[in-house]
């Protein structure tokens, strides 16, 4: 299994240390961890971030969005968009359109045309950066 996971290169360098055991058997660990697969049980704390790591693990990320336009419940909308984009290739009116979605989406008419054209928006130069 170790092989699978590190490669014979990595786990040369591994054997040569002291700490071998303490090493397969933390592998070991999170290979039956995973293995349970369908069974309920609590993910093992060092899976577990603060909203403080997660942000700073992605600020370039978040920055580029933020710049580019983004709002953070975009990302709600993103099916709302693939569905309009295959009603209008299918011929459906905007109007048309616009209503089934607020009504499917719970969301404004007015809502919809917003997002509709933030999201069809190019980006700005800024951003691509």
């Amino acid at each position: 299994m170790s092989l699978f996971l590190f490669g014979t290169a990595n786990v040369s360098k591994i054997r040569q240390t002291r700490n071998f055991r303490a090493f397969f058997l933390s592998v070991t660990k999170l290979y039956a961890i995973f293995a349970r697969g369908g069974r309920k049980q609590e993910a093992p704390a060092f899976f577990f971030m603060t909203l403080f790591e997660i942000l700073e693990f992605n600020r370039e990320l978040i920055a580029k969005l933020v710049a580019a336009g983004v709002k953070a419940d975009d990302c709600k909308y993103i099916d709302l968009y693939i569905e309009y984009t295959s009603m209008r290739r299918r011929g459906e009116k905007v109007t048309y359109a616009v209503t089934v979605l607020a009504v499917k989406y719970r969301i404004s008419e007015r809502k919809v045309y917003a997002l509709l054209k933030r999201f069809a928006a190019d980006c700005t130069r800024r951003a691509a950066e």
